[in-house]
């Protein structure tokens, strides 16, 4: 068995191939520390300390998988697919979820518009989330492609205080050349100690300009901490659905008479529906409705109000439904679907 490199007494690494062509890195006391396999399998027997503290990609949904909103929009100007908002100025664009690239099965596709001036889609991090890399170099990556060869610009922001984009502040910017072709782009990152607030990262078609045709095509997005592009990190659609859920939650009828939650009259006039959510939202959400006809309750009540502020729950776990009829005092009800597959009740928590 030969020795690659031989470590002094003290310090370093012994680097050393066994018979099987496996290279085995060892200790200077001749303690196997990582065998490496012909199979390029890794074997460790304690921990792997990483320079970033957990998951490598800090964007959530950068495959673009997660649609709870919906897979179609038209003339949007908030949010679209989970975590993924897109502004317009001028006339607004089209968005949509589509078939991704080689290698992902979704992207984000926008379409321009007649009438617009400028598109820019983005997300936003929030600080717990970002702040661990406040004062270090990260990478961003993104696979881009264009109905034709177009220059699209990128940002990064951080908010002026934590979690709270009214006013933020601009850290660099730059252009990726993006053609017909699904192609994969890198940038360094310098991040400022006041990205412990948080951080926002955008792409814009046509370099910032009027986008009034044509389309963009964007998936695998990933922001991770070091100089260096790893591979895009895939999550399973379950843990990515979880992690949407903390930022938005849309309870939708599977069948047209679907129980949406339960409660009881508190007078002759109102009633309330407590619902659970399946993760505690980032902070106590706003929330909305398809519309009162397509809601009841047993009572014979329509809802009146989503009440984000009576969450029963210190981590915003619980919600409740206020919904007006003719009840007795103290009677049970349960919040319905009213013969519609379209109901809906939705909780917003984003950036």
């Amino acid at each position: 068995m030969a020795n690659v490199f031989n470590a002094t007494t003290t310090t370093g690494l012994q680097l050393t191939p066994d018979n099987s062509g496996a290279i085995q890195l060892q200790t200077n006391n001749g303690t196997t520390a990582m065998t490496i396999s012909t199979a390029q399998a890794v074997t460790t027997t304690n921990a792997i300390n990483m320079g970033s503290s957990f998951l490598r990609n800090r964007i959530i949904n950068g495959a673009m998988q997660i649609a709870q909103r919906g897979t179609s929009f038209t003339s949007v100007n908030g949010y679209t697919l989970d975590r993924w908002a897109v502004f317009s100025v001028g006339t607004f664009v089209n968005a949509a979820q589509i078939g991704g690239p080689a290698g992902f099965s979704f992207a984000l596709q926008i379409t321009g518009v007649t009438g617009n001036t400028q598109a820019q889609c983005l997300q936003r991090i929030e600080s717990y989330n970002i702040a661990d890399l406040a004062g270090t170099t990260v990478t961003l990556s993104v696979t881009m492609q264009a109905s034709s060869l177009q220059t699209v610009g990128w940002t990064a922001y951080y908010p002026t205080s934590a979690d709270n984009y009214t006013g933020s502040t601009l850290i660099t910017s730059g252009t990726f050349s993006v053609t017909t072709t699904a192609t994969r782009f890198t940038t360094q990152i310098s991040l400022p100690s006041n990205v412990a607030n948080g951080l926002q990262i955008s792409f814009s078609p046509n370099n910032f300009g009027a986008f009034t045709s044509g389309t963009l095509t964007i998936t695998g997005v990933q922001l991770e901490a070091g100089s260096v592009a790893t591979p895009f990190e895939f999550k399973s659609i379950g843990d990515t659905l979880v992690l949407c859920q903390r930022y938005y939650y849309k309870l939708k009828a599977a069948t047209a008479f679907a129980n949406a939650g339960v409660g009881r009259a508190y007078s002759t006039t109102n009633a309330q529906a407590m619902i659970g959510l399946p993760v505690s939202m980032r902070t106590g959400p706003t929330g909305s409705y398809s519309a009162l006809s397509d809601w009841n309750d047993s009572g014979g009540g329509t809802p009146s109000a989503i009440d984000p502020v009576n969450q029963y729950s210190s981590d915003c776990r619980w919600m409740t439904v206020n919904l007006t009829g003719t009840y007795t005092s103290g009677q049970s009800i349960v919040l319905n679907a009213n013969n519609t597959t379209n109901a809906y009740i939705a909780w917003s928590a984003e950036l």
